[in-house]
């Protein structure tokens, strides 16, 4: 703390405990909304390591996937912590258009604005790290 790095303090909680109220590094997503429409080896890779798969890797991964093994992946949640953080610690900001989060170079909010998107600006400063939400 003391290294002369810039530090950002960001809490877990912010209004009780698995809560965030927008100041906290915690928030919870579905599976399907993190993993759908992500390449099938990524889908096959959760599935092998959250059911505890003991075949071999490699040739799991090339593997067709069972509808009901997706269906019960898909089903589940995840608790996330810190990686709404990363793509502001990138230098880019965090924006949700049409549906989707998506962590965009600079100046593409103003873009996304122009248009009539809506628009979930996240900064950190070293005084105090905010979200805001702007429709």
């Amino acid at each position: 703390m003391r290294s002369g790095l810039p530090v950002y303090w960001v809490p877990c909680f912010d209004g009780g405990l698995w809560q965030n109220k927008g100041h906290a590094s915690f928030w919870r997503a579905g599976h399907r909304a993190l993993l759908e429409g992500t390449a099938l080896e990524v889908i096959r890779y959760f599935i092998y390591a959250l059911e505890k798969e003991t075949a071999e890797p490699l040739a799991f991964l090339s593997r067709p996937i069972q509808p009901e093994r997706q269906a019960r992946l898909f089903a589940g949640t995840r608790n996330l912590w810190c990686a709404a953080v990363l793509g502001v610690m990138s230098g880019r900001e965090v924006i949700f258009d049409g549906g989707k989060w998506a962590a965009v170079l600079p100046g593409i909010t103003g873009e996304l604005q122009r248009r009539g998107g809506s628009l979930c600006s996240v900064s950190l400063s070293q005084k105090s790290p905010s979200a805001t939400l702007a429709l």
